[in-house]
């Protein structure tokens, strides 16, 4: 049977197990190609592109790869929120447009093609 933890399917041959984006490396606790989806201000972590679950995977699981990153955009965008209403400001307004536009740029319909792109360039 391939699929293995958290229902990700493992290969024999590489040793690697598929999370329908990009690869992840057991061994090296890494996946091997970067994540498509950006860092976030103010969460270090969320930077480097290839960490599996916040570097948490007893408490965090992402089967695509990539959900975790978009629960912290909608944690986010209602933290900006919040800060605007309570305090409204040019700042807050600009921090929560940001946020806004992070979370909904992975489902914009063209960024698949643009990912698509992105990976092409890496190869």
């Amino acid at each position: 049977n391939p699929y293995r933890y958290r229902g990700y399917r493992y290969d024999d041959k590489t040793g690697l197990y598929y999370l329908n984006s990009r690869y992840y490396n057991p061994e090296m606790g890494r996946f091997i190609n970067m994540d498509s989806i950006g860092g976030k201000v103010g969460d270090l972590l969320s930077h480097n592109a290839f960490i599996y679950c916040q570097n948490n995977p007893v408490m965090n699981s992402d089967t695509s790869g990539q959900w975790f990153e978009t629960f912290l955009d909608v944690v986010s965008v209602v933290s900006s929120l919040v800060s605007f209403i309570k305090s409204p400001s040019w700042k807050a307004a600009t921090v929560l447009a940001y946020d806004c536009a992070a979370a909904v740029a992975p489902v914009v319909p063209a960024s698949g093609t643009l990912k698509a792109l992105q990976r092409q360039r890496m190869l």
